[in-house]
């Protein structure tokens, strides 16, 4: 599957009416805060940048195939050849 098809299937995915009521509450919900609470989130700002760090590490890291630990050499992935001449 390519990049393109997968990226249909996504959208697929959330164009489903289960995912715009997901939408609609999260916009609402963030609106309510930001206009009656704007006091109490800018207290909790620099904690909750401090906290979407480590977030995105966890659910971000598998994008770039994750750690594979032992799958390959140190010369293997500077692209230095290894022992059979590949």
């Amino acid at each position: 599957m390519d990049m393109h098809e997968s990226s249909d299937n996504l959208m697929q995915k959330f164009r489903h009416p289960l995912w715009l009521v997901w939408l609609a509450l999260a916009v609402a919900g963030g609106y309510y805060l930001m206009t009656r609470h704007e006091q109490h989130l800018l207290q909790v700002l620099p904690y909750l940048i401090f906290l979407a760090c480590p977030l995105m590490h966890i659910f971000m890291h598998g994008g770039h195939g994750g750690h594979h630990h032992g799958s390959a050499t140190k010369d293997d992935v500077h692209g230095q050849r290894d022992s059979q001449g590949r």
